[in-house]
């Protein structure tokens, strides 16, 4: 049964428990922070959390407006809204003046969100600004699929200027690793059926660990309030995925950079910046932003000290709740499934021993879905793992 929304402490909502939102209840309860957490499939282990004080399912654009009014006009005061995915960002973009008088966020302007969404914009911004990124082509049909591989050095990358509803329904990876012309072709004719604007890019030398990420909050002045900076130890899938393993890493340029980015454009809310080292030159090479919500990872932040939604319920309520001590040891964030299908492939591939797998998950580690404190996320992720793609 879901507890009674009580005491004086501002409610946030969670959109979605999925992606990211499990860590962000995770970051606020601990504070006694009420939250709502909304839900668009009843299947995934974190919709079994026991953490929420409401949980809230629906299906759909139109459905998730009225269920957002329904908790809004519910509330004596407008609750903190986080989001966990690019789709909601779209959401918010597409009923700005609904969000806005309902809830409490910060968002920059659609403007700045759009220039950051849309891989080709951003790219032509990376270019009048000298900032250093892969060398990149737009693919719009079959003609430039022509014209663009006669020229192409392999391996190259090839993802979607933005990953549209139409694009996850298709269970598409997130980026494609192509080795010859011929590989191109073929996933092109795939992918192609989802989503027609697409670019290729430069493949930066270097395995998982060469991905370094800032992710930060900044207030409504573009001030930055928090920044956690770490590196990928693994992805899922392999080498064009999401973080399934991350740690702490120190690391001045991707700090600096991120920020100086983001302050020039004047932004506002959560956000990060990808870089990939490069293997040979040793330069890092900004892969892709996130913007306008929390990163999947983003508790690993929360692990190490940096509690980033808790920097954005302080800015938004005027609170002013202290974020734990960092810990004495760097904290590993680990997903349990994904990271168990890349370390797979790493065993196939001999980058990895399984000896060494075994000890990574000995030391000091949060994980996705095991929390001692709410198990049945954890159960929930068994059914998960029956239909889970191993082979991605």
């Amino acid at each position: 049964m879901n507890k009674v929304l009580s005491g004086d402490l501002i409610p946030a909502v969670v959109l979605d428990l999925g992606y990211g939102g499990y860590g962000v209840v995770r970051s606020l309860v601990e504070y006694g922070i009420p939250v709502i957490g909304f839900c668009n499939h009843r299947k995934l282990p974190e919709y079994r959390t026991k953490l929420c004080n409401r949980k809230v399912y629906f299906n759909g654009d139109a459905d998730l407006r009225e269920k957002l009014a329904d908790v809004a006009s519910g509330l004596p005061h407008k609750p903190v809204l986080y989001l966990t995915a690019d789709s909601y960002v779209k959401f918010a973009i597409e009923n700005r003046q609904f969000i806005d008088e309902h809830f409490l966020i910060h968002l920059p302007s659609n403007d700045v969100l759009n220039l950051l969404l849309d891989k080709t914009a951003f790219s032509d911004y990376a270019l009048r600004h000298d900032i250093l990124i892969p060398r990149t082509h737009n693919l719009f049909n079959s003609e430039d699929l022509d014209s663009i591989a006669r020229t192409l050095e392999f391996p190259v990358i090839l993802k979607p200027f933005v990953r549209t509803a139409a694009w996850r329904q298709a269970n598409l990876c997130k980026a494609y690793y192509l080795k010859s012309t011929d590989e191109l072709r073929k996933i092109y004719a795939r992918v192609n059926k989802a989503e027609s604007r697409l670019m290729v890019q430069e493949w930066i030398p270097g395995g998982d660990s060469n991905i370094h990420y800032c992710l930060v909050y900044f207030n409504g002045e573009s001030d930055c309030l928090a920044s956690f900076t770490g590196y990928k130890i693994r992805q899922w899938p392999v080498g064009t995925g999401t973080a399934s393993s991350t740690a702490p890493l120190e690391n001045k340029f991707v700090t600096e950079s991120t920020i100086a980015l983001l302050k020039q454009i004047g932004y506002s809310g959560f956000g990060s910046v990808e870089y990939k080292h490069h293997g040979l030159n040793g330069h890092h090479y900004l892969i892709e932003p996130t913007v306008g919500r929390v990163e999947q990872i983003g508790y690993v932040a929360t692990a190490n000290g940096v509690n980033l939604p808790l920097h954005c319920y302080n800015a938004l309520t005027g609170s002013a709740m202290e974020e734990a001590p960092p810990p004495a040891m760097s904290v590993y964030f680990i997903d349990e499934l994904a990271d168990f299908a890349s370390a797979m492939v790493h065993f196939r591939k001999k980058r990895l021993r399984f000896g060494d797998y075994l000890r990574s998950l000995m030391r000091k580690n949060k994980f996705r879905y095991y929390n001692k404190h709410d198990l049945r996320v954890f159960f929930g992720l068994f059914r998960k793992a029956l239909s889970f793609n191993f082979r991605k």
